[in-house]
């Protein structure tokens, strides 16, 4: 029985996915949903606090962490390049994950979804911005947008400062 409501809960939430091109994702569905962000815009509120949270939620599957902000130009750009690159995401599994290093919620919400960005999102806490910047550039508050942080499926690091999603791809 348990194994039955298991998957009504997933036949339920995968006719929501289709019916919404944008949702809100609770803490407990997250791990689940992040395959079904390669064809929808998720937003990731608050259950992302540090790079291991990223890793945990994404386990199994390479990952791209798109570092970015809607006040950054070359990082708007690169968007043009990512719709083009979702197939082949999508057809290697990645799991993309774009943090927003935004202070405006209402902005960085705004921008995703009149612009349909299929992916799982996260406007970056304090918390989040101290850890990938000491990630990637060794001090909190020292950064360079766009940026982006890959992992293979075992989560080696691969590469952490690749520029836009299109380098990476070359």
């Amino acid at each position: 029985m348990k194994i039955a409501n298991g998957l009504v809960l997933q036949l339920l939430l995968l006719l929501a996915l289709t019916a919404a091109s944008t949702y809100v994702v609770a803490q407990e569905n997250i791990q689940s949903n992040l395959l079904y962000a390669r064809q929808q815009t998720v937003f990731l509120d608050s259950a992302v606090n540090k790079l291991d949270d990223i890793l945990k939620l994404t386990k199994g599957f390479p990952v791209v962490i798109d570092l970015w902000a809607t006040w950054c130009p070359a990082c708007l750009k690169s968007f043009d390049h990512y719709k083009n690159l979702l197939p082949k995401l999508k057809e290697r599994n990645v799991i993309v994950v774009f943090v927003s290093f935004d202070s405006d919620k209402t902005k960085w919400r705004d921008f995703i979804t009149s612009n349909k960005l299929a992916g799982a999102h996260v406007i970056a806490s304090k918390a989040l911005k101290d850890d990938l910047t000491t990630f990637v550039w060794g001090a909190r508050d020292v950064f360079s947008l766009p940026n982006v942080i890959f992992f293979d499926e075992s989560h080696n690091l691969v590469s952490k400062s690749v520029g836009d999603l299109s380098d990476l791809m070359r």
